[in-house]
């Protein structure tokens, strides 16, 4: 025969095992959305200090050109800040007329069109 205290002692242990069970389910849960959050922070980071490296090169009294050019391609990888770096695009002037400056118009140009068909899409 089974006495109450057995019953009780049954009864919270199988109660501990399914909130136990319960809090691993929800645990896994978090560790599987955490490495998004992860990439969208490594991303920022990424793009921030493309941003910066870019904006640094051509407030130098004398600048690589092929810096700004190769940043200015870099964020194409970048769509998610696509405001931000229309932004940015529309405060760059290109005044001079050498090859840099030229290929400088150019990726701007390709950039805009970029981020324009990545919002059409």
């Amino acid at each position: 025969m089974v006495t109450t205290f057995e019953t009780l002692l049954v009864a919270l242990l199988s109660l501990g095992l399914i909130v136990s069970f319960w809090g691993m389910k929800a645990l896994l849960s978090q560790l599987r959305k955490q490495p998004a959050a992860l990439d969208r922070i490594s991303s920022f980071l990424a793009y921030t200090q493309t941003v910066d490296r870019i904006w640094d090169e051509i407030n130098k009294e004398v600048n690589l050109a092929p810096i700004v050019v190769a940043g200015i391609r870099n964020l194409r990888m970048f769509p998610e800040y696509r405001e931000a770096t229309i932004l940015l695009v529309d405060q760059i002037h290109v005044t001079g007329d050498s090859h840099f400056d030229q290929l400088l118009k150019r990726e701007l140009t390709e950039l805009e069109n970029h981020l324009l068909k990545v919002a059409n899409d």
